[in-house]
């Protein structure tokens, strides 16, 4: 029986870690959808979105290429460019 408990113990606790890490990526994804992307929209019609975005995938194939884009763009940006 110790040993069932201890399961439960640990499915829990490893539960509450993945919350404790998924928070601040679902924190980010709500700021984008509700703050970010309604700004993009208003402020650049569809043409510039589509040239904004391709220009966003042709970073990140470059990125990839160099072998480690999370690290590459984390020290690229401190903080958030203002929209333009």
């Amino acid at each position: 029986m110790e040993a069932v408990d201890y399961l439960t113990w640990q499915h829990r606790e490893i539960e509450q870690a993945l919350r404790d890490a998924l928070a601040p990526a679902e924190h980010h994804h709500r700021d984008e959808e509700n703050k970010l992307f309604p700004a993009v929209r208003e402020k650049f019609d569809d043409a510039r979105r589509e040239a904004l975005g391709r220009e966003m995938q042709a970073l990140q194939l470059r990125l990839q290429a160099g072998g480690k884009p999370r690290r590459a763009v984390r020290q690229q940006t401190a903080a958030a460019q203002p929209l333009r």
